[in-house]
């Protein structure tokens, strides 16, 4: 996220990706040791708030990354196909199904197609 604020600034050097991308790393293994620590004095009826939490942080990486109404129509129209599809397919299948469909759906989206 970061690094795409920046590119839409200015062209990025291959040392500020590395740092950033380090940062990122220590961030998440350090942000794994807590977790793992403290789950220890969690009761396991608290597994769904964390299952709902990283769904909640990629849904907000997805939306702050949306500029235009055709980038918003193609999430929802993506969104809506997950939906769909959800009730015919087990989760393994609607996994790589629809990533398949959303890709080809952003695809042709796309302002540059």
């Amino acid at each position: 996220m970061l690094s795409n604020a920046k590119l839409k600034k200015e062209p990025i050097q291959s040392s500020y990706l590395i740092g950033a991308g380090l940062v990122v790393y220590l961030a998440w293994e350090f942000g794994t040791a807590i977790g793992a620590y403290f789950t220890q004095f969690m009761n396991s009826d608290n597994t769904n708030g964390l299952e709902f939490a990283s769904t909640a942080c990629f849904i907000l990486l997805v939306i702050s990354d949306l500029t235009s109404w055709r980038q918003v129509f193609t999430l929802i129209l993506c969104a809506v196909f997950v939906l769909v599809c959800y009730i015919f397919f087990p989760t393994g299948v609607l996994l790589l199904l629809s990533g398949l469909v959303t890709f080809v759906i952003g695809y042709f989206s796309s302002e540059d197609v």
